[in-house]
């Protein structure tokens, strides 16, 4: 991401998540899939870094995506592979198991 793209990512990403504890949930709300893939990688390293093992991520369930969701099937692929366990926990939301020293 070139600098104006990634500031506005991060605008977007602190808005959703102003009230959601960051170490364990992420809302991806209003992201699309590539700036999702951004987020999480740097959550995912931090987690590591912090010695977690799990959090979820919460996709929605795709009403304002055009046809069948994308975001929780793209993430959970992402996590994957990366090398982390990722199962859908309801609608709109994944559950990741963070599998330490699995740094891609």
């Amino acid at each position: 991401l070139r600098g104006a793209e990634f500031e506005a990512l991060i605008g977007v990403y602190l808005h959703s998540n102003a009230r959601v504890d960051n170490r364990r949930a992420v809302d991806l709300h209003g992201l699309h899939v590539s700036e999702a893939r951004n987020v999480v990688k740097i959550l995912v390293d931090a987690a590591m870094d912090q010695g977690r093992s799990e959090f979820v991520i919460i996709t929605g369930v795709g009403n304002h995506s055009r046809g069948d969701a994308r975001l929780a099937p793209a993430m959970e692929q992402y996590m994957h592979a990366l090398g982390h366990g990722c199962v859908a926990q309801g609608p709109g939301k994944l559950r990741v198991t963070i599998l330490s020293g699995k740094r891609r």
